[in-house]
Parts: structure tokens; sequence; C-alpha cells
């Protein structure tokens, strides 16, 4: 009866991780009917594979969330993007503000995860290379356009010189580069010891509905 339970929640679209609860529910019931003639050897296989699929298990779900995090459909793209900078103010000690231009809009899932997840790269750098005290996130909201600046007050870097090298040390600039090309937007960086950095991306977006 368990199982079948289990099959139906599969077919409803809890998908993998009801596949992973079945297996896991197999695996137990081969060891219980096999009793006492199973092998020590056998049963700590048998064990170690439950334990590798909670592990899985747990690990699909933390990536289903990096995926898409939750608070973006409950709220939108705004208040998601207000609570993270709480946060990063709360674990880091730099003082973050959201300034935000125009009326707010709701836009398509993609373009929100997207947008959400550079600015969350984009402070992620201010924190691990600026030592800056505070850092501003603006959003400017336009018909078809969406433009973020993130500025900090840090100790900025040599761009001219990264540009040129390319060589590690900000692999996060890299991969905002790469996400905000997928967008079919662009990033501009400005940058210069002892100035600060302000990250600027300019982004195509498609209003989904009205906040």
């Amino acid at each position: 009866l368990e199982i079948r339970n289990i099959l139906r929640s599969v077919v409803r679209g809890d998908g993998v991780i009801q596949l992973i609860a079945a297996t896991k529910y197999e695996v137990q019931a081969a060891r219980v009917a096999a009793g006492a003639a199973l092998p020590a050897s056998t049963r700590e296989k048998l064990d170690a594979a439950r334990e590798i699929l909670d592990e899985m298990r747990i690990e699909i779900r933390r990536t289903i969330y990096d995926l898409h995090p939750a608070m973006l459909d409950a709220v939108g793209l705004v208040p998601a993007l207000q609570k993270h900078c709480l946060r990063f103010q709360e674990i880091s000690g730099i003082t973050c503000r959201i300034r935000v231009i125009g009326d707010p809009l709701r836009l398509t899932q993609a373009a929100e995860i997207a947008i959400y997840r550079l600015i969350e790269e984009a402070l992620n750098n201010v924190a691990a290379h600026s030592n800056a005290r505070s850092v501003t996130i603006q959003l400017e909201h336009r018909s078809a356009m969406l433009s973020i600046t993130v500025q900090d007050n840090g100790q900025g870097f040599d761009y001219d010189t990264w540009t040129r090298t390319k060589n590690g040390k900000h692999l996060g600039l890299l991969g905002m580069q790469e996400r905000v090309a997928i967008l079919s937007g662009d990033m501009h960086i400005q940058s210069g010891p002892g100035r600060g950095t302000c990250v600027t991306f300019h982004l195509p977006v498609e209003q989904e509905r009205e906040q």
C-alpha cells in the first residue's frame, strides 16, 4: 500500500524526490525480506545505499531551491532582493541599500531568477573582495529594459589590468558576464584602486504582469 501511494505521488508530479523515496523503500523491503540469511557485508551495502539516497534527496532539494528561490514566486523580485539584502548585511557587516526607480513590474520567471542571481553574485564579490563599508543596489524600470547598478565604496581594483589578464581573481565577474550574455544584455564595470566598484547591467525584459 505504501509503495502504491508513493507511485501515485510520482504520477501527480512530485517527481524525482518521490522516486528516491520509493527506491529507498524497496531497498529497506529487500533487507527485511532477506532477514537473518542476508550476509553482513550485503546488509552494510544496503544500509550505505539508503544513506546515499538520503543524501541525494537533500542535495536535490537544495539544488531546486538554488535554481529557483521560492520567495520570488511568493512576493516578486524587489521584495525578494530586499530580504536578501538584509541577510547579506547581517552576515557581512556591510550596509546594503536598495533603491527602485519607476514602477516595479512582475517579469517572467526566468528573468526574475536570472536577475536575482546576478545581484546575488555581485554582492558576493563585494563581500569577498571590496573591503567596503556599504553597497547600494539601484533598479531602474523602463518599458522593456531594466537597468541595475551595484555600487560599493570599497578598495576597488585595476579593471584594465583584469580585462587583459583575467587571471582568476574575479571569476565571479566572468560568471556574471556569461549570464548577461545569455540574457542578451550588457554589463559595464567601473573601478579603480581606492575608488570602489560600480557594476551596471542593462537587460531587456519581458513583462509578465503588474505587481
